[in-house]
């Protein structure tokens, strides 16, 4: 079962326990991200990306683009510096929502399964969201991940992604009600959320994939994220 399977699978369960309204305002919320082409597609097989003009105001990162380098900490407080990971080989970027966040669940996990293919075509896995740091050790540690997963507490990084977006008052209410305080999670002034993506970058700090998508329930295909080592790596 790809992880596509697997995100449609708990979909399926998920609109069977949320309540209408609760699915509503996930909808609404999914909508008007799209309105503001948060994730405009990126370069298709055979595109020329110097032709490729960008639709995005907000600037996402696309295949081709290269990006600035970051330093981030880990749950341990030791900082990591993207150019450092890059002298050992290409890096596999993935922002997700947060620990509490089902579907981030399934796609961390499904990394986690595939980690052993990943650093075999010689990739290097990062997960990284704005999550604060003590969530992010519970994260690591009940998911079971053997990979870095970075606290981008000013989210600084997001924002140089063009990923971060302020969630709405109904949407934040919604979670609340299940529980999930976003502010309190993630020790932040306001909410606010990334939508999920995942980028290969290579050694070059160039983008050699790149995946984005508002609607939280899908994610990257991990077979693409391989191939694309493989292609690097060849």
């Amino acid at each position: 079962m790809s992880l596509q399977d697997e995100l449609n699978a708990l979909r399926s369960e998920l609109d069977k326990q949320v309540p209408p309204e609760a699915n509503q305002i996930m909808e609404d919320l999914i909508l008007d991200l799209k309105q503001m082409d948060y994730a405009a597609k990126g370069p298709q097989t055979g595109d020329n990306i110097e032709d490729f003009i960008l639709p995005n105001i907000y600037l996402n990162k696309q295949v081709g683009e290269k990006i600035q380098d970051f330093i981030l900490k880990t749950h341990l407080g030791e900082e990591v510096q993207l150019s450092k990971l890059l002298t050992n080989g290409p890096v596999v970027i993935n922002f997700y929502r947060g620990g509490w966040c089902p579907y981030c669940d399934v796609e961390l996990n499904a990394l986690q399964r595939a980690l052993s293919e990943i650093e075999a075509n010689n990739g290097q896995l990062v997960a990284i969201s704005v999550e604060a740091p003590d969530q992010a050790i519970n994260t690591q540690a009940t998911k079971k991940l053997d990979y870095l997963v970075l606290s981008d507490v000013d989210c600084k990084v997001a924002e140089q992604f063009g990923i971060l977006f302020d969630v709405t008052p109904g949407y934040d209410g919604m979670l609340n009600s299940f529980g999930i305080d976003l502010k309190q999670h993630n020790d932040a002034d306001k909410s606010q959320l990334v939508i999920p993506a995942t980028y290969v970058i290579n050694t070059d700090l160039t983008v050699s994939y790149a995946f984005l998508d508002e609607d939280f329930r899908k994610r990257a295909d991990i077979n693409e994220i391989i191939d694309t080592l493989k292609k690097l790596k060849n």
